[in-house]
């Protein structure tokens, strides 16, 4: 995975194949999207694509606030996992948020989801709060200083 080129692209009506692809590999995972948080309004959604053969690796949105508060919410396709696609994904993320005027931004994570955890921690995002929502138990990363 160190070789390939990844690709960060603005998802477009083009990519709706792939993306539905993609989708439906999560949904027969079992993936649940809402980790007791929902958003409206502004976001910046990107593909997650693999240069060598054009596969949907990944999806991320970038929802700024308003402010200088933004949330990161990302997915790497199940059958991807593992390979240090997350960890690459949030990084890019972060230095796409200043594009978007995001100074800190956040992540919602179901507390199970150890990996993903992982992934936050890696790129310098620290523990801010640990909620119930919607039923599920969930912590609140930041990552300040962008």
């Amino acid at each position: 995975m160190s070789d390939e080129v990844m690709i960060l692209k603005a998802s477009s009506q083009e990519d709706n194949a792939a993306v539905t692809e993609c989708l439906k590999e999560f949904i027969s995972y079992g993936v649940d999207f809402n980790a007791g948080t929902s958003y409206s309004g502004l976001s910046y959604d990107f593909s997650y694509i693999r240069e060598c053969d054009g596969l949907v690796v990944g999806m991320l949105s970038i929802r700024p606030d308003g402010g200088e508060i933004g949330n990161l919410g990302y997915a790497i396709r199940p059958t991807e996992q593992g390979k240090g696609y997350g960890k690459m994904l949030v990084s890019q993320a972060l230095d796409l948020c200043s594009m978007f005027d995001v100074k800190c931004p956040e992540a919602v994570v179901d507390e199970a989801n150890i990996p993903s955890i992982k992934v936050l921690l890696a790129n310098g995002f620290s523990e801010k709060e640990r909620k119930e929502a919607g039923g599920r138990k969930v912590i609140r990363f930041v990552h300040e200083g962008i």
